[in-house]
């Protein structure tokens, strides 16, 4: 019942260093992305550009993404900052699911969390960006 569908084949791998700030990745950077001929879109912001980093005083660190321009999956991600391996899990999750990364621009976030960044960074993509 519990078990995972499909064994290990097809796993999205993460990682994390569990330094102070974190650092965290998933996927392509953006260096295999251009070796690799694939295309894609970035979007980045600085971890002090989260509300409720500021007021934790966990400002330190930066965030980027990578997704495919034609599907809008993500395709890679990379966390530095308080907390960067849990806040991964997001992509992780879109990226096994194979979901458009417009399903966390759609979503209803908690105001003031962390996992809001990630929303507000996948939203500075001009194709997701507010008008």
């Amino acid at each position: 019942m519990g078990r995972r569908e499909g064994g290990r084949d097809g796993r999205i791998v993460p990682s994390t260093v569990f330094t102070d700030p974190q650092a965290a990745r998933v996927g392509l950077s953006e260096r295999e992305a251009r070796a690799r001929g694939i295309e894609y879109e970035v979007a980045t912001m600085p971890f002090g550009h989260i509300a409720r980093a500021i007021e934790m005083d966990e400002t330190a660190g930066t965030m980027k993404v990578l997704i495919d321009p034609k599907t809008e999956r993500v395709i890679g991600a990379a966390i530095v900052g308080y907390e960067a391996g849990e806040l991964l899990h997001t992509f992780v999750m879109l990226m096994q699911a194979r979901a458009s990364a417009r399903t966390m621009v759609d979503a209803q976030m908690v105001h003031p969390a962390l996992a809001e960044g990630l929303q507000t960074m996948v939203m500075k993509l001009d194709r997701f960006a507010l008008d």
